[in-house]
């Protein structure tokens, strides 16, 4: 079966910080991958949180003292990462997460490692 979507190799391999290979009229495009990780405030409280720990330990696992829920996100970026980092701060303090309630944290890939893949 003929492929449509550009890419070179198996769609279904992921890399951690994905240095995938996009053919677009024969140039080819670096796309790499930002993690965003947003999690509640440690002085706010979770009842989101309060309340899977409790199914929890009503399912005998009682060993969980405290749960909290939170939003894990991938971004992929096509070029270089360095110089999108700045925005992408700037986008996950205004628009990704909440800053009254809510802490980030951004991981950037980190291009030695993507040299090795």
């Amino acid at each position: 079966m003929a492929r449509d979507d550009g890419l070179i190799g198996e769609p279904e391999l992921e890399f951690r910080a994905a240095r995938l290979l996009r053919l677009d009229r024969s140039i080819i495009v670096e796309v790499v991958k930002a993690k965003v990780i947003v999690m509640p405030k440690e002085t706010v409280l979770d009842p989101q949180g309060a309340a899977v720990r409790e199914a929890m330990q009503h399912l005998g696992f009682k060993a969980a003292r405290d749960v909290r829920i939170g939003r894990y996100l991938e971004i992929e970026l096509e070029g270089d990462a360095a110089p999108q980092e700045e925005k992408l701060r700037e986008l996950c303090h205004e628009l990704l997460s909440n800053p009254v309630i809510e802490d980030y944290r951004l991981e950037m890939p980190d291009e030695k490692q993507n040299e090795k893949r």
